[in-house]
């Protein structure tokens, strides 16, 4: 039952539809031409990725996710060359109708649940205002994960992408150096200590460089809502004193609703600032 397993531990809930799709029709067809697997998955996602599709294939064959202790409990589900795709687990499902049962009722949820959540709002892949956890983000932005969620934290770049993530901890009190929405569209967002405006990585931000998506959470237990991307930087300042460390001021393509931007204002109401 480990085929369960897998698919209950790693795609359920499912945030997208790729390994879910591919399971399905592998289960009705074992052995199927990779092209012919492409155009399937083509005609059932919208604004299909030939890079979303090969990180699913990857994903499901263990060659992605590697450094992660919860993988060894799986076997790969599937192979998969230049011309074909086989679906390792099918003599066992195909003689077990319990498993056949349960694997296909699992998949059906997951393209429910799908549907009714991550299915709208859709930019770059994820879902506008929905929660994802730090391995949900790497998997759905096609990267490579580790225990320690390819060290998201604070803010990374890989490619052409940056990841900004923010916790508002509630109970905690504000320093002058944490991130704030002053605005339903606008945020500050502090660099890693002993950087300037001259760091190659933070000119990128500031040039708009890279598709920058934002990430904020009200407890450090708590998975990311997923707030859209940077349209640009309004500002940058270095500072000095105490910290060297610099001060951006971004705007979101889009305002947050309403509800959201009343919460974080809720939040900074209650809280009182440590200079």
């Amino acid at each position: 039952y480990q085929v369960l397993k897998f698919i209950s531990k790693e795609f359920t809930p499912a945030k997208r539809l790729y390994e879910i799709l591919i399971l399905e029709k592998l289960i009705d067809t074992p052995f199927i031409n990779i092209d012919n697997l492409r155009v399937f998955i083509q005609d059932n996602v919208a604004s299909f990725s030939q890079e979303s599709f090969t990180n699913a294939l990857h994903h499901l064959s263990l060659q992605i996710f590697t450094v992660n202790a919860g993988r060894i409990e799986y076997k790969k589900l599937i192979e998969f060359d230049n011309n074909n795709v086989t679906f390792l687990a099918s003599e066992i499902v195909k003689n077990n109708d319990f498993l056949s049962t349960h694997i296909k009722d699992l998949l059906e949820y997951n393209k429910i649940i799908y549907a009714k959540k991550f299915s709208k709002n859709k930019v770059q892949g994820l879902a506008l205002y929905q929660k994802y956890s730090k391995k949900d983000i790497a998997h759905l932005l096609n990267q490579d994960y580790t225990n320690g969620g390819v060290n998201l934290a604070g803010y990374r770049v890989f490619n052409d992408k940056a990841l900004l993530f923010m916790t508002f901890d509630e109970s905690k009190k504000f320093t002058q150096f944490d991130n704030k929405f002053i605005g339903d569209n606008i945020f500050t967002y502090f660099s890693k200590k002993n950087k300037s405006t001259a760091d190659i990585l933070e000119k990128g931000l500031i040039e708009n460089k890279y598709t920058s998506f934002v990430f904020a959470r009200v407890d450090k237990s708590d998975d990311y809502y997923f707030l859209g991307l940077i349209n640009k930087c309004i500002d940058a300042q270095n500072f000095y004193e105490p910290i060297k460390m610099v001060k951006f001021t971004f705007e979101l393509h889009q305002n947050l609703p309403i509800e959201i931007w009343h919460y974080f204002k809720n939040i900074y109401k209650n809280k009182k600032i440590i200079f």
